[in-house]
C-alpha cells in the first residue's frame, strides 16, 4: 500500500469510530488513549526505521535540487542567492516559548 491508502484507510476507521468515541467516558477514552500510546512505543524501532528511510530520501532530494540549481545558477550567482542582502533584525522575546530555555541572544544576557 502506498502512505496515501494507509492514510485514507486509517482516516476512515477514525471516522467510523468517532460516534463511539463521543459517547465514551472518561475513563474510557483514558484507557484507549494509554493502549494507543503503549501501541506506539511497542512500535519504536519500526517507526525509527521508517524516519531514518524517509529522511535519507529527503536528503537525497534536497542534494539533487541544490545540484541542479548550483548548475542552472553558476557558483557565483549560487554563493550571491546564500548570502542575500538582509538587513539586521532584533530579536525578540517569545511569551509563548514552551521551554525554560534562555540564551544571551533571546534574553540580552
Amino acid at each position: 500500500m502506498s502512505i496515501e491508502a494507509d492514510t485514507v484507510t486509517a482516516l476512515g476507521r477514525a471516522r467510523a469510530a468517532a460516534p463511539g468515541m463521543a459517547l465514551a467516558t472518561t475513563a474510557e477514552k483514558n484507557d484507549f488513549l494509554r493502549r494507543l500510546a503503549s501501541s506506539i512505543r511497542d512500535s519504536r524501532a519500526e517507526i525509527i526505521r521508517a524516519n531514518a528511510i524517509d529522511l535519507e530520501r529527503a536528503r537525497r532530494q534536497v542534494e539533487s535540487t541544490v545540484e541542479h540549481l548550483q548548475a542552472e545558477l553558476g557558483a557565483e550567482e549560487w554563493a550571491k542567492g546564500m548570502n542575500p542582502d538582509v538587513p539586521e533584525t532584533e530579536i525578540l522575546d517569545n511569551p509563548y516559548t514552551y521551554t525554560e530555555f534562555k540564551s544571551d541572544v533571546t534574553h540580552g544576557g
